[in-house]
């Protein structure tokens, strides 16, 4: 099962902890929905909220594996039924039927904490050292207790990974204010790429603004647009554009989108421009 999951993130162009970082990053933006609600933090969040990232993180986490939901399974993997649980603070909460059950689903726990700053892991495995009992009837599992289980009851895919802010917490306020001036679509997407101009863009910051499901539609200069948009868009998923934003300085990740001006794609060397413009590796 591990093996097939880091084959269908590598299949993505993805380490493990960038895919992972992604997924946990849209499944809070798009909860957060700053442009409708106005918030920018987790900790903006109501209680009943930050539960339901967790539902977020399984359905993004599965749509981007391509996998499907198996029933009343979250999803199976390899011919494995998988459990996947989530956790704000790494002290995943385990219900009595799932302890109750003969043959228990494997979980792929994800969670995060703060650690000089908000980290991620996320482990392969079966809560065997889950402990007490809530209101709920639910069980506890910290990230210390499951590091204690016996070996090979749990394998970790990602530890201490770097989980970036919400996007739009790192702009300044007046940005932001610019940002959120906006109506949600094309305007407030251009508005959020000019005040983003030589940074990394994660997809979800661009389809939070966007409000449609292929946001980053709204980014790229399709030959369709009648006027030019202004700014021109480097997407980290090209090799040419990953090459075309160090040649300007600047780095750039896969997966994510940086604005530059129009002024430098001109002035990219004759072969890198036409392959930048072509959308060439």
């Amino acid at each position: 099962m591990r093996d097939e999951i880091l084959r269908l993130i590598a299949s993505k162009k993805l380490t493990p902890e960038q895919f992972f970082a992604s997924v946990i990053s849209q499944s809070v933006d798009e909860v957060i929905d700053s442009p409708r609600t106005g918030r920018f933090l987790f900790s903006d969040l109501e209680k009943t909220e930050k539960t339901y990232v967790g539902t977020k993180v399984e359905i993004i986490g599965r749509n981007n594996l391509d996998l499907k939901r198996e029933g009343s399974l979250d999803t199976i993997i390899a011919g494995v039924p998988v459990d996947v649980k989530w956790s704000a603070d790494s002290k995943w909460m385990i219900p009595l039927e799932y302890m109750k059950k003969a043959i228990k689903p494997v979980c792929l726990m994800i969670g995060t904490r703060k650690q000089g700053g908000l980290t991620f892991d996320v482990f392969i495995g079966r809560p065997e050292g889950a402990t007490g009992k809530n209101r709920d009837g639910k069980s506890g599992l910290s990230r210390g207790k499951l590091k204690k289980q016996a070996a090979g009851t749990y394998m970790p895919l990602v530890e201490n990974g770097r989980l970036d802010p919400e996007y739009l917490s790192t702009l300044s306020v007046d940005a932001r204010a610019r940002v959120m001036a906006k109506r949600p679509g094309q305007a407030m997407v251009n508005q959020l790429m000019l005040e983003s101009m030589y940074r990394q863009v994660p997809r979800s910051a661009i389809m939070a603004a966007a409000q449609q499901l292929d946001g980053a539609r709204r980014v790229r200069q399709d030959a369709s647009r009648r006027t030019p948009l202004p700014y021109y868009t480097l997407m980290g998923k090209w090799d040419s554009h990953r090459d075309a934003a160090a040649h300007l300085g600047y780095a750039l990740d896969n997966g994510m989108f940086m604005p530059v001006q129009h002024a430098d794609i001109a002035g990219l060397p004759v072969s890198l421009r036409n392959a930048v413009l072509n959308r060439r590796d």
